[in-house]
């Protein structure tokens, strides 16, 4: 949360920091309305999940937990950047390094067949 969610006169406004719950996605987007009366605690408003609908995807996906970091780092610091950067202006010289840092990512990126169900989420307002 980047918002106070309890603020008192003179005093480090408290952020809210964690929100628990027993299911992986149970809680939507949250915010953070006005206290009630004369309170300092914000009021929280969130969306919650009724129930999901199970999606079947085969859909091939890259696999950001199996790349060769390691390579693509030695292959990023064999390039020799001032040259390669001579006369660029930094819009030009970004463009050059991402180009080439996702070229070496996919050329190193195992990917996978995605053999989980997908759940489509249905929030309280969509029934």
């Amino acid at each position: 949360m980047h918002a106070a969610a309890r603020s008192q006169e003179g005093q480090e406004l408290s952020t809210l920091d964690y929100i628990y719950t027993g299911e992986k996605h149970l809680i939507g987007h949250i915010s953070i309305c006005s206290p009630l009366g004369k309170s300092d605690h914000g009021v929280l408003q969130w969306d919650t999940l009724l129930k999901v609908q199970e999606v079947d995807s085969k859909a091939i996906k890259q696999n950001f937990w199996k790349v060769n970091y390691d390579k693509i780092t030695k292959k990023l610091l064999a390039i020799n950047w001032t040259d390669q950067y001579v006369g660029k202006t930094v819009e030009e010289m970004w463009t050059e390094f991402e180009s080439e840092l996702l070229r070496h990512i996919e050329e190193n990126m195992l990917l996978k067949r995605n053999i989980e169900q997908r759940r489509k989420t249905t929030f309280l307002w969509q029934l």
